[in-house]
C-alpha cells in the first residue's frame, strides 16, 4: 500500500497524473481493506490528479469526499495529523474557483486555525496566502494586506527565502 502510494506521489510531482491515479487507486482499493476511515488522504491526492487534468467534477467529487470522512473519521480525534489539514486548503481553492467565496472563507479559517493548533508554519504561511487573494476577491484590501503581513512575519522568523521573496512579490 505504501508502495502504491509513493509511486502516486512520485508520478503526480512528475505530471503524470493518469499514472498516478492508477497507483492512488490501487492504494485505496488496499487501504479501504485494512481501515476505510484513513481513506481521505487517498481521496485528496486522487482529487489534486483530477484538478491538475482539468476535471472539476471529479476534483470536487473526491475532495467534498476527503473532508466529510475526514471530520467523521477517529483519526480526527486522535492523531495531530498537518498533512490532513491539507483537504480543507485544496477543496477552498475550489470553491473559491467556482465563486462560492462564503464557503471558501470558512474552509481557509478552519485551515489555518487547526495549522496554527498544529504550530505548522508552512501552512500557517500557505493559508494566509490564500486567505488573502480571498479577500481581495471579496474586495477587503485591508485584511488582504494584514494576512500577506502576517504571513511575511512568519517567513522572516523562519528564515525562508523563497516564501520571503513570494510574499514580498
Amino acid at each position: 500500500m505504501k508502495l502504491y502510494g509513493a509511486a502516486g506521489i512520485i508520478y503526480k510531482d512528475w505530471g503524470s497524473f493518469s499514472i498516478a491515479l492508477d497507483y492512488f487507486f490501487k492504494e485505496l482499493a488496499l487501504q479501504d481493506k485494512i481501515d476505510n476511515s484513513k481513506s481521505f488522504l487517498i481521496y485528496n491526492n486522487i482529487g489534486g490528479c483530477y484538478y491538475q487534468l482539468g476535471d472539476k467534477e471529479k476534483t470536487r467529487e473526491f475532495l467534498e469526499r476527503a473532508v466529510r470522512d475526514f471530520r467523521n473519521s477517529k483519526v480526527i480525534h486522535t492523531v495531530k495529523n498537518i498533512e490532513a489539514y491539507t483537504i480543507y486548503n485544496n477543496l477552498a481553492l475550489l470553491e473559491s474557483e467556482d465563486g462560492n467565496l462564503a464557503k471558501a472563507l470558512e474552509m481557509l479559517n478552519e485551515f489555518n486555525e487547526k495549522n496554527k493548533e498544529l504550530k505548522d508554519t508552512t501552512n500557517i504561511i500557505l493559508a494566509l496566502q490564500n486567505l488573502s487573494d480571498l479577500h481581495i476577491k471579496l474586495n477587503d484590501n485591508e485584511t488582504a494586506k494584514n494576512n500577506l503581513r502576517s504571513a511575511l512575519k512568519i517567513a522572516q522568523a523562519r528564515g525562508n527565502p523563497y516564501d520571503i521573496a513570494f510574499l514580498n512579490n
